[in-house]
């Protein structure tokens, strides 16, 4: 029985590698980025991922996720759901956390779609870049208004456009946002018509709005299943620990020390295939857009 196991959590490694091989795009790391420890390393990782929380605040939340799954393992008496609560649950905030930042990019892509519009109608019935900025900044919706305010109230202050857009850019760090911004600034310094240039710009945003909501549709009832899947193995475990005609299906394996390490490895897989399945789901999804230096031909 023992080695039976054994080779089954052999081969299901086996397999889990050879499915990540072919799966997981090949990175490359180009630069040695600037070292960096402890906090600050963190508060790094979740700043480059958009996070709004702190490296304090994560990691408090992560102990106190940690101190859960500890009781929950005292109670049914298996230290293998703390081992997962320590391991486990920083990787469940981040995925709930990037599911929230997910959902906010969604929401201020759509605002932002809304607020283009604005500036585009303001701007054919004014003729002011100014005005169709006070426009969109008044009657736009959040939470791309607030940004929009920003940028009129630097501007009137008598802040050049393009520093009054750099400071929502960079905090931002949206790329329709910086689209817009560039067309206004553009605007603002060469003169031009920008009003078809802001059409382009409001046709492109709600295009990749509607195929974004097409694909996440579609993709629905995969991700429900994967979900299912992945949650599986602990929906059986605490049925053979709390249900009472199931316990004695159990007949104390989980209390062995075998018990525990397949527990741990079925709960790691499960984890594992429920990232995985999370990222492939949402890949492709964001728009990424990279600056590059341009050089001048001699």
């Amino acid at each position: 029985m023992t080695i039976t196991v054994l080779l089954a959590m052999v081969a299901g490694a086996g397999i889990f590698l050879a499915f990540s091989g072919l799966v997981l795009p090949r990175q490359v790391r180009l630069e040695q980025p600037a070292q960096v420890r402890g906090l600050a390393a963190l508060q790094a990782k979740l700043d480059a991922a958009e996070l709004p929380v702190t490296a304090v605040e994560f990691l408090t939340t992560c102990a106190l996720v940690a101190a859960i799954g500890v009781g929950v393992a005292v109670l049914l008496g298996a230290p293998a759901l703390a081992v997962a609560g320590v391991l486990l649950g920083p990787a469940l905030i981040w995925q709930r956390m990037e599911g929230q930042r997910d959902k906010f990019r969604q929401a201020y892509d759509e605002s932002l779609a809304e607020g283009v519009q604005l500036l585009r109608e303001g701007f054919s019935a004014t003729g002011i870049l100014r005005g169709a900025l006070d426009h969109a900044a008044r009657n736009g919706p959040e939470p791309a208004a607030s940004d929009l305010r920003e940028v009129w109230r630097a501007q009137a202050a008598g802040t050049d456009l393009g520093d009054a857009f750099a400071v929502v850019v960079a905090r931002r760090r949206n790329p329709y946002l910086r689209m817009v911004a560039e067309a206004l600034t553009l605007k603002a310094t060469e003169g031009g018509n920008a009003g078809e240039v802001l059409l382009g710009l409001e046709t492109m945003i709600r295009e990749q709005i509607a195929l974004r909501r097409e694909i996440v549709a579609k993709q629905a009832q995969a991700r429900l299943e994967s979900t299912i899947v992945s949650l599986a193995p602990i929906g059986f475990f605490l049925a053979v620990k709390l249900v009472p005609w199931m316990k004695e299906y159990e007949a104390g394996f989980y209390s062995t020390l075998l018990g525990q390490i397949a527990l741990t490895v079925a709960l790691i897989f499960s984890a594992v295939a429920f990232f995985m399945a999370r990222r492939l789901a949402t890949r492709g999804l964001t728009l990424d857009v990279k600056e590059t230096a341009v050089g001048t031909l001699a």
